[in-house]
């Protein structure tokens, strides 16, 4: 066993052209600017919060690959009144607009360095969600005297080498995931043409623009969260299939085996905080069977499985997810 290929959900992206997006509608107590990187790639940032000390700022790390952050933004505003988090979009996502041939996961790697260097921080906190994790761990890796703490929510099992993690436990762990992950995406697939053939959805043929949006977003609530009516709930987000494309293009084999090596080392051998968030219905590792295991590796790490929530638990639990959060930025 090598590691485990992540399953992909994929969405809509809406990308500006020629010159650097306009910004979105800021929250209160947001601002935005423009990171440039030393290949002249604009990363576009939004700080959100009131207190600028290191030890209360996290750097926010979104999905994807090829997401934007927006959909983060409704996470860490309960939270803003104590700590200051900066958001951006990845490189190749929505408003970052970059060459195809710089998206590398390594330059996600310098990116975040360079963002870091942005804000005058000697180290960071990250809190990353899906496969920002990934980023996260990467970064962990690649630089470790420069994170101080991590909190990864719904973190995929991409990464998972066997050179560092082989035992009979992480095999049970991995076997049950694969089941459970079938069975589950099943059910999954099963709620929406449900909720889609109940809503008059299911055949596309002659719907509007704004019907066919209801369904997309139908099926973005059966794969992130647990209860599909919530549907109408689901926050805006951009998803470049592009972006993923060109990551697979540029990584072949042996790159890929050295970064979940690296990746997998990184979280074996720090001994920095960290906490894995993930819910017991969440596609990426069902009831957290292979990230109980994962962790004992790591000498601080933590893992809380939530129950009753997918892969957005603060959509499923808002008020669980904030009591949460304010125990871990703690």
């Amino acid at each position: 066993m090598k590691w485990i290929k992540p399953l992909i959900i994929t969405a809509i992206l809406s990308f500006a052209l020629n010159s650097p997006a306009h910004p979105q509608f800021l929250p209160e107590d947001a601002e935005f600017f423009w990171m440039y990187t030393d290949d002249n790639v604009p990363h576009y940032v939004l700080e959100i919060g009131k207190n600028p000390d290191p030890q209360n700022t996290y750097i926010v790390l979104h999905g994807g690959y090829g997401g934007d952050h927006s959909y983060l933004i409704n996470l860490v505003l309960p939270h803003a009144e104590t700590h200051r988090f900066v958001l951006y979009d990845q490189r190749g996502s929505l408003r970052t607009e970059a060459p195809d041939s710089t998206i590398t996961y390594a330059n996600f790697v310098e990116d975040l360095d360079a963002l870091r260097r942005e804000l005058g921080l000697e180290s960071v906190q990250l809190l990353a969600h899906s496969n920002g994790a990934m980023i996260a761990l990467d970064y962990l890796g690649t630089y470790p005297e420069r994170v101080s703490h991590m909190v990864l929510i719904g973190p995929p099992l991409s990464f998972v080498h066997g050179d560092v993690f082989h035992s009979d436990e992480i095999e049970e762990a991995i076997s049950y995931y694969r089941t459970a992950s079938e069975e589950l995406s099943r059910e999954i697939s099963e709620n929406i043409e449900l909720k889609h053939k109940k809503l008059g959805l299911y055949d596309t043929e002659g719907l509007s623009g704004r019907e066919l949006t209801q369904r997309s977003k139908i099926e973005f609530a059966g794969w992130n969260v647990v209860d599909i009516s919530l549907w109408p709930e689901m926050q805006n987000a951009f998803f470049s299939r592009k972006v993923f494309e060109l990551l697979n293009e540029s990584t072949d084999h042996d790159k890929w085996n050295e970064r979940s090596l690296r990746q997998s080392k990184a979280l074996a051998e720090t001994d920095i905080p960290i906490t894995v968030i993930i819910g017991e219905s969440d596609f990426i590792d069902p009831d957290g069977k292979v990230w109980q295991v994962l962790l004992k590796h790591a000498e601080n790490g933590e893992l809380i499985t939530l129950q009753n929530s997918g892969h957005m638990p603060w959509i499923d639990l808002p008020d669980k997810m904030q009591e949460l959060l304010n125990l871990t930025f703690q």
